[in-house]
């Protein structure tokens, strides 16, 4: 049984992200849409946008099979369904997808591959925040001859993620079984 590192598997663990749509927003093509930070009309859901066409124009795959609706009322997948520590790498086709997949794939094609044969057991987690002095002289300024307060410095955005994996081959290597927790 292989024996975990501690070294991050994969480029998303490597800069530190908790979410799948916090990964892919830093590409050109990706257009953020649907996420962890949308409150209002939100489905509970992440979804993915390229070129700003729309998440329903987008043809979402997990190891090249199509990923179901994320919610009632929308034809989008929800990519709150993929377990970034599992993911071995990204493919996105943009442009004439379309022709090959359809009516889906009008803006384009991700696909999400996943590590295979993975065995074993897998432990880890992260701690993050985000930290802003708050202080530049001239809005402390401007705050304070409108009369409001200066916020100060502030420790905000706190993300935690723990996780587990767990993988087994049986005799043969003929199935393999994984579960993300």
């Amino acid at each position: 049984m292989p024996v975990d590192s501690g070294l991050p598997t994969n480029e998303a663990q490597i800069r530190g992200n908790i979410r799948v749509e916090d990964f892919l927003n830093i590409l050109p093509q990706v257009f953020a849409d649907q996420a962890s930070e949308v409150n209002n009309g939100a489905t509970g859901t992440a979804t993915l946008n390229l070129h700003g066409l729309g998440s329903e124009r987008t043809l979402v795959l997990l190891d090249g099979h199509r990923l179901p609706y994320g919610a009632s009322n929308s034809a989008a997948a929800n990519l709150d369904l993929i377990p970034i520590q599992m993911i071995e790498r990204v493919d996105v086709l943009s442009g004439g997808a379309s022709a090959a997949f359809g009516s889906d794939a009008v803006s384009g094609v991700v696909n999400f591959v996943l590590r295979r044969n993975f065995e074993g057991v897998e432990f880890g987690g992260q701690w993050g925040t985000s930290f802003n002095h708050n202080g530049d002289d001239f809005f402390a300024n401007v705050l304070s001859a409108g009369r409001q307060p200066n916020p100060g410095s502030e420790l905000d955005g706190n993300e935690s993620q723990i996780y587990m994996l767990l993988g087994a081959n049986t005799p043969g290597d003929r199935r393999h079984s994984v579960a993300s927790l």
